[in-house]
């Protein structure tokens, strides 16, 4: 290469950082759900692939792919990238045939950036509004299969390059249709260990569960995703688990895999534990108001119990409330056995405005604050104002119950 030519690609490779760096900081003003995921992502230049792919940890662009993109474009593939991020895409397709199951996912995750806006669609996109984010990833590659079946479709190439990193496939699977769809994620330097698997989702969804309460507050979270993430908080999804990440979340230390949970994420993505040394903290309020049953009660202890089995370190702080907050206990490691001795009180109506004026009145600011409830104040569920991120976990089989801020998770 002269070094003339070299100056000139120089240029250009200079141009097109600067327009993905623009694109990035439109995201985060515009679409700040998918600008703060993108802000947290290493953005890499490289001519392994001819547009762009994403491997779960990094976004990867061709600078002579991006640099006849309008800024626009560049925006929407790079949200392309992240949505098959936050959809676990990379680990996801199992023994699917992956030129459809290409097309399912670049469908969805298209028809996602169309219907928010967000960014401006580049020509020759797999996109139709008849597949919709209303589907899940399994849901249209079912569809899309039956559709190839019958003849009634043809086989189309995704814009960007899909990364295998967990399918029975070979390295370029070309699926028997003459098209090459897949690359084997050892392309980017060897294969992935199941533990570096379960490392990369659970970094993925902890940047999720960080940002969730915050996004959903400003209302930006795209209608595609925002199902997703409720989903973790059904009953066929064991609440302890969505509890334990949200914990997770705002923890401001480091973590590791050491004790990895047999829960599962929605898509096989594994809870992560925590090293010695490391301390989750909580404030934890009990509802002992009139409705609750002894049985109930019995619950929601045990479940505290869990969290201090799970976690190496803790500190929690434990009351109990109806009208008024009682009785409430910092435990520890060193005194856990006295949870078997905590004494709820309560036996009135159930006031959960009560537990914010006791942490406003002693000038707590929790990092995270779970309440155990059946869901049936006597009137307003709190001050989302002083703590939006709050974890309301309701035991109570009417599904109609929902807090109107923060996380409701139901046994």
């Amino acid at each position: 290469m002269t070094t003339k030519v070299a100056a000139k690609r120089q240029i250009v490779e200079d141009e097109v950082a600067r327009a993905v760096t623009d694109a990035k900081i439109y995201l985060l003003l515009k679409h700040p759900y998918i600008g703060a995921i993108s802000s947290r992502m290493e953005i890499v230049s490289t001519d392994i692939f001819p547009t762009a792919a994403t491997d779960g940890k990094k976004i990867y662009y061709n600078p002579e792919f991006f640099k006849d993109l309008t800024k626009g474009q560049i925006v929407f593939v790079i949200a392309h990238e992240i949505l098959h991020i936050v959809y676990d895409h990379v680990f996801r397709r199992g023994s699917r045939i992956p030129s459809i199951w290409n097309m399912a996912i670049d469908y969805i995750v298209n028809y996602t950036l169309v219907k928010n806006e967000i960014g401006t669609i580049p020509e020759n996109i797999l996109y139709n509004e008849k597949y919709t984010d209303e589907y899940s990833s399994e849901e249209l590659y079912e569809i899309l299969l039956k559709e190839k079946k019958n003849n009634s479709f043809q086989i189309l190439v995704p814009l960007d390059t899909h990364l295998d990193g967990e399918g029975d496939s070979p390295c370029n699977s070309d699926d028997n249709d003459g098209q090459k769809t897949n690359i084997d994620i050892s392309v980017l330097g060897g294969s992935l260990t199941k533990e570096e698997i379960d490392n990369i989702r659970n970094d993925i969804k902890s940047i999720i569960f960080g940002i969730y309460s915050s996004s959903k507050k400003a209302g930006n979270i795209p209608a595609g995703i925002e199902r997703l993430i409720e989903k973790f908080t059904e009953p066929k999804i064991d609440w302890k688990e969505v509890l334990l990440n949200f914990v997770m979340s705002n923890i401001k230390t480091d973590y590791n895999f050491r004790k990895p949970s047999n829960l599962s994420w929605i898509y096989n993505i594994i809870l992560p534990s925590f090293s010695n040394g490391e301390e989750v903290s909580a404030h934890i309020f009990i509802d002992a108001s009139g409705s609750i049953s002894e049985n109930q009660l019995v619950d929601f202890l045990s479940e505290v119990k869990n969290i201090m089995e799970t976690f190496d370190s803790f500190n929690l702080s434990v009351g109990s409330f109806d009208t008024k907050v009682y009785n409430v206990k910092n435990f520890t490691i060193e005194n856990m056995h006295e949870l078997t001795e905590y004494k709820v009180k309560g036996g009135g109506g159930t006031d959960f405005v009560c537990v914010f004026d006791y942490l406003k009145a002693k000038n707590i600011e929790p990092k995270t604050l779970v309440i155990f409830t059946d869901g049936y104040p006597c009137g307003s569920w709190g001050d989302p104002s002083y703590c939006n991120d709050t974890i309301f976990v309701i035991n109570n089989n009417d599904k109609k119950i929902k807090a109107p801020f923060g996380i409701t998770v139901r046994y």
